[in-house]
């Protein structure tokens, strides 16, 4: 008996689900890079507070620009607490064929400024 025709349906059935888990991983890949980008900037914005706790909202701000221009700020508080919390949209590369045109990524950090 011929066992080929069953092999290539059994291929012809799992490559489109093998093309898709890779277009999943690529775009959890993309999202996981810009989330730890906005958690390096949150901590070197945290370090440079505790460094300098002079540092107004605005200079903040500038910091963050200076950085990545396309990160929002949401919150930002600098009193005896430092909170900042930071969001950017993100563009799918492949969800997009699912009709997933953006991810929204937050990072947010609260921290005392007197802590060593």
């Amino acid at each position: 008996m011929n066992n080929k025709a069953q092999v290539l349906v059994i291929f012809v059935i799992l490559l489109p689900l093998l093309f898709l888990f890779c277009a999943y991983v690529v775009d959890i890949t993309y999202l996981n890079y810009h989330k730890n980008k906005l958690d390096s900037i949150n901590s070197l914005i945290v370090d440079e507070l505790k460094d300098n706790s002079s540092i107004t909202v605005e200079e903040v701000g500038a910091l963050v620009r200076k950085n990545d221009n396309d990160v929002i700020i949401k919150n930002i508080d600098i009193n005896d607490k430092i909170e900042l919390e930071l969001e950017e949209e993100v563009p799918s590369i492949f969800a997009r064929l699912i009709g997933i045109n953006k991810y929204i990524i937050n990072s947010k950090i609260e921290e005392d400024i007197n802590k060593d």
